[in-house]
């Protein structure tokens, strides 16, 4: 399998597609098109279905973009990313800074569909009204029980940690 970095665009999104092992001048390719999608202000996918290795300095790359397009309120998603190297960003603590998703297609319909600007409690995947309603109900459910435990937090005091009781404990 040949190493290579590919990119295009669809409509407001720049899918770059990544074969082979990440290395050599590879990453910088990579980075070059991640910052030509920042400063175009573009949506990304990156298709990591046919990548080998991410180096350090590719992975670097991705969640420094991942965080910069996040300030701009634009999306940056891994589709079709291989076991290998999920293990590998898990391995890093790294998934929870990563948006991905199974597909290319599956991720420009997430684009599409948060571009739609709904708010997500109005949201309902493919589901009929009813599922909508049930949904809008469920987080309205979940927003007064996260209230109430707020309000519960400001009058009483909770304790929590290893600094919380007065008694010695025992080692």
């Amino acid at each position: 399998m040949r190493s290579a970095v590919h990119a295009w665009k669809l409509a407001n999104v720049l899918v770059i597609s990544v074969s082979g092992n990440l290395t050599g001048s590879l990453p910088e390719e990579l980075e070059e098109h991640l910052l030509s999608a920042y400063d175009d202000d573009f949506d990304v996918i990156v298709d990591l279905a046919k990548a080998a290795y991410l180096g350090p300095d590719a992975l670097a790359s991705l969640l420094h973009a991942a965080v910069a397009t996040n300030t701009k309120h634009r999306k940056l998603l891994l589709a079709e990313v291989p076991q290998h190297l999920q293990r590998v960003i898990k391995a890093a603590r790294l998934m929870h800074c990563f948006v991905t998703a199974p597909t290319v297609v599956d991720a420009m319909y997430r684009i599409t569909k948060s571009e739609s600007r709904l708010p997500p409690e109005r949201v309902a995947f493919g589901g009929p009204a009813a599922a909508a309603r049930t949904i809008h109900v469920q987080v309205e459910l979940l927003q007064d029980s996260c209230e109430r435990i707020v309000a519960a937090g400001q009058v009483s005091q909770f304790a929590f940690g290893p600094h919380s009781s007065s008694a010695p404990t025992a080692r």
